[in-house]
């Protein structure tokens, strides 16, 4: 199933959360080259998406609830250290993006620029963790500013038409031919509309249904779509009836992209995620849903290059001091 926190939506999910350390933080320092300085408030943003990205890829059952087992490893961390280093990253790429995009001159017009003060004053007003935790909401427009236009028109100036390292239409065909997938699926929902875990008994109760529907597919493949139509909780698959297309860097909750990569077109699994219960059919690639993926087969393709070279950025001066003041562990229950 498709996260639908993308961008700064994220916010959503973690606004419920509060940091140990308040006060502050926007008058402290965290990176900085010698024209472009980044507040501590952007790097204390990352960390708090990072805590919820830790969440969801050390959570295995159905439970909503924030605890997390800091010593899950991902990625071959532990989970604080991995958490930790990715707002750090993160923090990192925003800052060697401006500063390549100050060089080519890239800027936000003037439409862009109130949309992004716009949209961080409307975080600031209705998610109070913000300002309570010392994130300035000159630190959100930087933060939105980078991901809702800087970063991507950054990446169009490399890879997209015209870019120095345009990719041809040819290559990207190609590459979704070869990395893509389609993926149908019924889903089950462990929780309620506010996110919260359902009780043992209604998360048993799912999971019953989902073994019985799983039984009947099994039985005979061609009942999945009056199955799915009948029984789906993913209002994504109304307007995706013959499923999800993506590639392996789009933002689907990792067991879900995990298990669609690792099956065989014709197979049919069910998995659990921290969200629910899963039942997914791996259909054939079609080839005319190109066009409508056409940005996502070159995000897919190039990101990875795009980011090593944010990662690789020479010049930039880290405040460690700063740094060691906070941590993703002092993200706390509110």
């Amino acid at each position: 199933m498709k996260k639908h926190w993308t961008k700064a939506a994220a916010f959503l999910l973690i606004c419920a959360f509060a940091l140990g350390l308040t006060g502050c933080a926007d008058t402290l320092w965290v990176m900085k080259t010698d024209k472009i300085t980044v507040p501590t408030g952007a790097y204390l943003y990352y960390l708090l998406v990072e805590r919820s990205n830790a969440q969801s890829k050390t959570s295995s059952g159905t439970s909503s609830g924030s605890s997390i087992n800091w010593s899950k490893k991902i990625d071959g961390k532990d989970a604080k250290t991995w958490a930790d280093d990715q707002a750090k990253k993160d923090t990192q790429e925003l800052l060697a993006a401006e500063s390549i995009c100050a060089q080519k001159k890239i800027a936000l017009t003037a439409d862009e620029k109130s949309q992004v003060t716009s949209y961080a004053q409307n975080m600031m007003s209705s998610y109070a963790v913000l300002k309570n935790n010392g994130i300035s909401e000159a630190s959100m427009e930087r933060v939105l500013a980078y991901s809702e236009y800087l970063k991507d028109k950054l990446f169009q100036s490399y890879y997209g038409a015209g870019g120095s390292e345009a990719v041809s239409d040819t290559d990207l065909k190609d590459d979704y031919t070869k990395n893509f997938v389609q993926i149908k699926q019924i889903f089950f929902s462990t929780q309620d509309d506010s996110g919260n875990a359902l009780s043992s008994a209604d998360q048993q109760a799912k999971k019953k249904k989902a073994n019985d529907i799983l039984g009947q597919i099994s039985a005979d493949r061609s009942n999945f779509t009056a199955l799915m139509n009948a029984n789906n909780e993913d209002p994504g698959m109304q307007s995706n009836p013959d499923g999800y297309v993506f590639g392996k860097s789009q933002d689907f909750v990792q067991v879900f992209k995990d298990t669609a990569f690792s099956m065989k077109v014709g197979d049919v699994k069910l998995i659990q995620s921290s969200m629910g219960y899963h039942i997914l059919y791996k259909v054939a690639l079609d080839p005319s849903k190109f066009d409508s993926v056409k940005s996502d087969v070159l995000t897919d393709m190039k990101n990875p290059a795009f980011l090593k070279m944010l990662d690789n950025y020479k010049g930039i001066t880290i405040n460690n001091s700063t740094i060691s003041r906070y941590n993703v562990t002092n993200v706390k229950d509110s």
